[in-house]
């Protein structure tokens, strides 16, 4: 799993697990393969803090001959910190750059597993199908994936704009003492802290009681090069199947 901090039972300290080497996917391939197999690849859940590929088991999907992939993206402020000081233009989107990059492998290689990379289905649960909806919006998807599935992430929904995802981060840059100094000095503050600690920030806020999902502590954000609207714009093929 990438970073994530959670704490159980209510009260407790919190636990920290996962690791920065995390950018990894499983592969799922049935038995006795007849191909090329239609490929599903499986976004995760846990409102964009928690959770990770490999907690799924698939078996009753890829035993019907489908190949099941479930990658890991970056969590929490490692894959959504939209800090206006860090120079990438994916910054506040580095966990959606993390899936794309996966959807570009499975493309490129998944033949090799006896799936047909030209029926690749992107399916998502929860800030899984969020995703979905930011991968629907982002030019830079385009051509990655022909069809989406997705549970309980409505695409009606905004995502955080630029100037939100910008005050956040400002504000949490200060909680972790990288609020002063050049635009240079405030990133390379903000690089030096330990991953354990970035995973932690705001993650006991991710099961509070929302008025709309944006009030989630990390989410994709809005008004960025690599995602300029919410809005659909995908200019690949249109989806074939969105189940909401």
């Amino acid at each position: 799993m990438c970073p994530q901090s959670y704490t159980y039972p209510p009260g407790s300290p919190p636990t920290s697990t996962g690791a920065e080497d995390c950018l990894s996917l499983d592969i799922h391939v049935p038995r006795s393969p007849e191909g090329p197999l239609p490929v599903l690849v499986f976004l995760h859940g846990g409102a964009f803090t928690s959770g990770g590929g490999a907690s799924y088991d698939p078996r009753r999907v890829s035993g019907q001959g489908v190949i099941v992939v479930t990658p890991n993206h970056r969590l929490g402020a490692l894959g959504f910190l939209a800090h206006p000081d860090l120079p990438d233009p994916w910054a506040g989107n580095f966990g959606i750059a993390d899936q794309q990059m996966a959807l570009q492998w499975v493309r490129r290689n998944i033949a090799a597993f006896g799936g047909d990379a030209a029926n690749v289905t992107l399916w998502g649960e929860s800030s899984g199908a969020y995703s979905i909806c930011a991968h629907l919006a982002a030019p830079s998807a385009a051509g990655l994936f022909d069809k989406v599935i997705t549970h309980s992430g409505p695409c009606a929904n905004e995502f955080l704009t630029s100037a939100q995802a910008q005050d956040r981060a400002r504000r949490a840059a200060a909680e972790l003492g990288c609020a002063d100094g050049s635009p240079p000095a405030v990133a390379d503050c903000l690089r030096a802290v330990p991953a354990e600690r970035l995973a932690a920030l705001y993650s006991d806020r991710s099961n509070a009681n929302l008025t709309q999902i944006t009030g989630l502590p990390w989410f994709p954000v809005a008004g960025t090069p690599t995602l300029p609207d919410s809005r659909w714009t995908h200019s690949g093929p249109a989806p074939a199947t969105t189940c909401r």
